[in-house]
């Protein structure tokens, strides 16, 4: 069994402020950074010290311990879900300490649940500690947000993860611990997204537009049958980013046409629009006439 923070990679500062705060929790936090640095594997540990565990694996016997994440195959985290939290929350401890809940993917709260979370956040019921966690913290109304306290993971110095993993896995993880150990793990999934990157690189640079299109129109199909669309896309435009900047090095002004239409893409990523559009527009931009305006809904300040 594993205790709080054993083997936790990176942001020591930030581990050492939770240990510290262990006696006396804030009533809300906001654990913040990108995928795989490690924000659920701190709050489980922040959780489990709070709460007086000597494990973070007892966290899920515990009577005082709730988890509101999304069902199986659901986009965004239902009302109904977090009712049931906000219930349990308002009970008076099992133990007679504090009551933790972790709200893992915030940024998938729908409105409703959102709104149900402010209320338990604003009048919290005695000793109940919140932690949320999010890749995209902007999708949160600006009303619960600023009433979280924000602990921003950033991301591990390639000095501190090169005695864990191998070099090839720690420069495609981008500082994410643990994207380098998914990696590690299954390594030939890895290799397939790299080389379809590089293809995808290949034909937005140098291919005709037909052709640009139907290698985006195939992209865009494969990645929205996957089981969670979001972070397929997410997945792939990471590697895209990864990628680019070597195999464009030179063709500075193809790299900054593509690099600006993946950091579209990305801005899409669970809004209502797809970055199926990003990359589309990416690839017309150069054949339309300069008396033509970038699309509104794709300006950076919408995005």
């Amino acid at each position: 069994m594993q205790t709080p923070f054993e083997d936790f990679l990176g942001n020591a500062p930030i581990v050492h402020m939770l240990e510290s705060l262990c006696a006396h929790p804030g009533q809300a936090y906001l654990f913040q950074g990108p995928d795989g640095i490690g924000k659920r594997f701190a709050a489980h540990s922040f959780a489990a010290k709070i709460l007086q565990l000597d494990f973070t694996d007892q966290l899920s016997a515990h009577p005082d311990f709730c988890v509101l994440e999304r069902e199986e195959g659901a986009r965004e985290i239902k009302i109904k879900q977090t009712r049931e939290l906000v219930t349990r929350m308002s009970m008076t401890s099992a133990r007679g300490g504090f009551k933790v809940a972790m709200i893992t993917e915030a940024d998938r709260l729908n409105e409703e649940s959102a709104n149900a979370l402010l209320k338990s956040v604003e009048e919290p019921s005695g000793g109940s500690v919140f932690i949320f966690t999010s890749e995209q913290p902007d999708r949160l109304p600006a009303t619960l947000r600023s009433r979280l306290a924000t602990v921003l993971f950033s991301p591990v110095p390639i000095a501190q993860m090169k005695d864990v993993f191998d070099a090839e896995y720690i420069q495609a993880s981008r500082g994410c611990p643990g994207i380098a150990s998914r990696l590690q793990a299954d390594p030939e999934t890895w290799k397939n997204r790299k080389r379809e990157a590089i293809a995808l690189i290949d034909s937005l640079s140098k291919q005709p537009l037909g052709q640009e299109l139907g290698e985006i129109e195939r992209l865009s199909k494969r990645l929205q049958s996957e089981e969670d669309a979001e972070l397929a896309w997410r997945a792939i435009l990471v590697e895209l980013m990864r990628v680019a900047p070597e195999h464009l090095s030179q063709d500075p002004e193809a790299l900054s046409r593509i690099g600006r239409g993946l950091t579209r893409a990305w801005n899409m990523i669970g809004s209502s629009l797809s970055p199926h559009l990003a990359l589309e527009w990416m690839a017309v931009e150069p054949y339309i006439s300069d008396k033509v305006s970038l699309p509104a809904l794709l300006h950076p300040r919408y995005l």
